[in-house]
């Protein structure tokens, strides 16, 4: 939907279907001296019957091979079928995916190339070979995932990751017609502030309608910032919004109205608390002994009651500590946890969000689903059905806030026809860096169950994973689940339960030693590549 001046000045005419390509040459300059667009109406002219719809995957194939002339056609068109199929344009809005393709692509400059599939097809029908890798790109994307064996179980829906979206802090492109709407929807919604102040915050904040929102929302009635008078409201059908700026709007309203619950709520505590000082009906924390009003506390399951503040601290510690049982802290030694709605009522939501994840990753690795594959970037998880077919160490993340291609060896995006070591050279590895990873890896070590990572700072060498609750032994990383304290010994050859800050320090010295071997030979190896 491109707008189009009509003869009065004071409209704004928006044809349905018509195509992205006709705006090239046309550049979205917001003017920050402007305080008046003199815009009072969108109307919005459907398209005609007969009118022939071309495909959207045409039209973003022909802008992107236009600026990109030498991408592999095949590439293109299965990387733009692949981006419809995970409903990205409903993210990001129907004419943001043209800017949203060409961010991914001009980030990620190894995409196959025409002049390079010509000199890899010339190599081996020279050898008289067909390559594997011709074929594989000829397939589309349901039959390549047939042929791999690969079919992937979304643990998190796409519904309930969209709703997770932080829109405060994600930064995605943004296309002419979001800039534009959204700077229309806020001068409309602040219409005591000038426009050139909801321009300059919208430039400030990156073209991002969430981000400045919240910062006007903290505008104060100053004469520097607000108009003598409210200024008359731009009225257009909803519609014609980009999605990705429908969805912002609804997370900026549903934002609003939490921060006004809790205001409310903020207040009624204080009033309450008030009244009950008054009366002396103030009850006492069983933790911190603290007196507290009764609106102002919660209970374990077998009744004991506790500040709000208490259960809080008790929360975080538990995320700190990777341990999703919450136990009743009363001296009598009570075994009962708290309910949902006790950890509602004292928790603040991103806090209990954080426990809620901790929790499920709990129960998950404690299920023991074998195959289970994670996005290292997001909290995406998937299970591989077929793990002996196709390369299983490359994960496609479908969570639509993250989308990333990650390589499950070594936690980074994904580098096609490289090694790990290979992608971290043309990376440019800095070497000092590296000895230092190998010196901190030394005192890491992963657990035999959940393959957990840990790091002990004091005690004795039996090891509990504080995810699934597996016993080891800290020196030669066996399972002692049932040997426990009997697997140590100060006999020789045996497993000291307790050992010294020295032992650590000579596993360090000697993965500095090994590393520093490493990197005298990763050098050679660049040195000869030169040559």
């Amino acid at each position: 939907m491109i707008p189009k001046e009509s003869e009065n000045k004071n409209v704004i005419i928006i044809k349905e279907n018509e195509l992205v390509e006709e705006r090239k040459e046309e550049i979205e300059i917001i003017d920050l001296n402007d305080d008046d667009d003199g815009i009072e109406e969108i109307k919005f002219i459907p398209s005609q019957k007969n009118e022939k719809k071309i495909p959207q995957s045409k039209i973003l194939f022909n802008q992107v091979k236009e600026i990109l002339p030498n991408i592999e056609p095949i590439f293109l068109k299965k990387l733009i079928s692949s981006v419809l199929k995970s409903n990205v344009d409903k993210m990001v809005g129907r004419y943001d995916l043209f800017t949203w393709l060409m961010d991914y692509l001009t980030t990620n400059l190894d995409y196959p190339k025409i002049e390079e599939k010509k000199k890899r097809g010339e190599g081996k029908r020279e050898n008289g070979v067909e390559g594997v890798e011709g074929v594989e790109e000829r397939k589309g994307a349901e039959e390549r995932k047939e042929a791999n064996g690969v079919k992937q179980n979304v643990i998190m829906k796409n519904k309930k990751m969209e709703e997770d979206i932080n829109w405060y802090e994600i930064k995605l492109p943004v296309s002419s017609e979001y800039k534009k709407f959204a700077v229309l929807l806020l001068q409309n919604e602040f219409q005591t502030v000038s426009i050139r102040n909801i321009k300059k915050e919208f430039t400030n904040s990156g073209f991002r309608f969430s981000p400045a929102h919240r910062k006007i929302m903290l505008y104060k009635p100053t004469v520097y910032f607000i108009r003598k008078g409210p200024r008359k409201k731009v009225n257009f059908e909803e519609k014609i919004i980009p999605r990705r700026l429908i969805l912002e709007r609804e997370f900026v309203q549903l934002q609003m109205k939490k921060q006004m619950e809790l205001n409310d709520q903020k207040l009624a505590m204080k009033i309450n608390d008030q009244e009950y000082e008054k009366f002396g009906a103030k009850l006492t924390c069983m933790c911190c002994y603290v007196p507290v009003s009764f609106v102002n506390m919660v209970s374990c399951k077998d009744g004991h009651l506790f500040c709000c503040d208490c259960l809080y601290n008790l929360v975080k510690h538990s995320i700190g500590q990777r341990k999703k049982e919450i136990r009743c802290p009363c001296v009598t030694k009570c075994e009962f946890g708290f309910s949902d709605e006790m950890l509602k009522k004292a928790v603040p939501e991103n806090v209990l969000k954080n426990y809620q994840q901790l929790v499920q990753d709990s129960e998950i690795q404690s299920a023991g689903i074998k195959n289970l594959k994670k996005c290292p970037f997001c909290n995406y998880a998937v299970i591989i059905e077929n793990p002996n077919i196709g390369n299983t160490n490359i994960l496609e993340c479908k969570n639509i806030a993250c989308l990333k291609v990650s390589c499950l060896l070594c936690g980074n995006e994904a580098h096609k026809g490289k090694t790990c070591e290979e992608a971290k050279e043309k990376k440019g590895t800095d070497f000092r860096t590296y000895i230092e990873e190998e010196m901190i890896r030394a005192l890491l070590s992963t657990c035999n169950k959940c393959g957990q990572n840990y790091f002990k700072t004091k005690g004795c060498n039996k090891i509990v994973c504080s995810f699934c609750g597996e016993s080891m032994c800290y020196l030669c990383q066996k399972s002692i689940n049932k040997e426990k304290y009997k697997h140590f010994s100060n006999k020789a050859g045996h497993c000291k339960l307790w050992t010294t800050i020295k032992d650590d320090e000579q596993n360090i010295k000697e993965a500095k030693k090994i590393a520093k071997l490493k990197v005298n030979q990763m050098r050679k190896n660049l040195k000869n590549k030169k040559n």
